[in-house]
């Protein structure tokens, strides 16, 4: 395995367990109040409700604050955000995640180094934006990225299906085209695509509403083949340890031949 330098300290600053937040980019949750470039919206919170700063059990520890022309700001506490707005010193700028602007810009803003980190995954994409100190990192906010690559998949399977039945159907001659279609350089399938798009899209929303200085990706991936054998390349790849080697003939190999098989009867290998 590859050396790893040590993880600093985690630190959260709501008391109790936090819970992160969920961004379904398929189904958008009602709670959510966004709305994304194809249009879809979710259910409209009702105007109380927009007027209140939530709490540390929503799972967001900090609300993002920005200034009066728009600049993000370090983000405050639920408590200190419940404040500026029954003062009338801040209005609400969006709900999910919950975000204000001041009525006014201060004298002397001071930011400090904020990190939004990032644990890509198949199905769902863990974020989670940090104040950054010389030993521990502080949570500001947690959110988990919902994909939706299945019903992506799932859609260009049916087209596919219909498109195929229409060909089979009694219809005029329609000449293949399959040959004249290409790709670009650098294309990905539309569910993975998808993934890169959502992800790239949240980063640059969380830019907007943190004070953002850099961005970390967890890659824990490595070539194994590689570690052994540095010069590997080509088809040797497929030629592992049990290249051209038959099951049965390797567990009798490996144990000396000092183990009786079960019958195939049995047992059938």
């Amino acid at each position: 395995m590859l050396p790893q330098s040590l993880a600093p300290k985690v630190s959260v600053d709501a008391q109790g367990k936090v819970k992160p937040c969920t961004i379904e980019t398929g189904s958008l949750a009602e709670q959510a109040g966004f709305q994304h470039d194809r249009g879809e919206r979710s259910k409209e919170p009702s105007p109380a409700k927009c007027r209140e700063a939530p709490t540390e059990d929503s799972g967001v520890t900090r609300v993002f604050v920005l200034s009066k022309d728009g600049t993000p700001l370090m983000p405050c506490h639920a408590a200190r955000a419940r404040e500026l707005l029954a003062k009338g010193k801040a209005v609400v700028v969006r709900r999910y995640p919950f975000v204000i602007r001041l009525k006014h810009n201060p004298i002397a803003p001071e930011t400090q180094p904020v990190a939004i980190k990032l644990d890509p995954g198949a199905k769902t994409t863990g974020i989670a934006i940090v104040r950054i100190t010389p030993d521990v990192h502080h949570v500001l906010h947690l959110s988990e990225l919902i994909h939706r690559g299945a019903a992506i998949k799932d859609s260009l399977v049916k087209r596919a299906t219909y498109r195929r039945n229409r060909r089979s159907r009694k219809t005029r001659y329609r000449a293949p085209r399959f040959n004249n279609r290409t790709r670009p350089e650098g294309w990905l399938p539309p569910s993975l695509q998808s993934r890169v798009d959502n992800v790239t899209s949240w980063v640059a929303r969380y830019r907007r509403w943190a004070p953002i200085t850099s961005i970390v990706v967890e890659t824990v991936r490595f070539d194994t083949q590689k570690l052994l054998n540095p010069e590997i390349s080509g088809v040797k790849y497929q030629h592992g340890t049990l290249f051209s080697c038959e099951l049965r003939e390797y567990l009798l190999e490996k144990f000396q031949r000092t183990v009786r098989l079960l019958r195939k009867e049995q047992h059938p290998l």
